[in-house]
């Protein structure tokens, strides 16, 4: 239970890693 969960939070840190990056290439 613990690595899932703390797989998920890495899963959804990575994503907003990306997406910050993403948006900031686009401007």
């Amino acid at each position: 239970f613990i690595y899932t969960f703390l797989g998920l939070g890495i899963f959804l840190c990575i994503i907003t890693c990306s997406g910050h990056i993403a948006a900031e290439t686009a401007n």
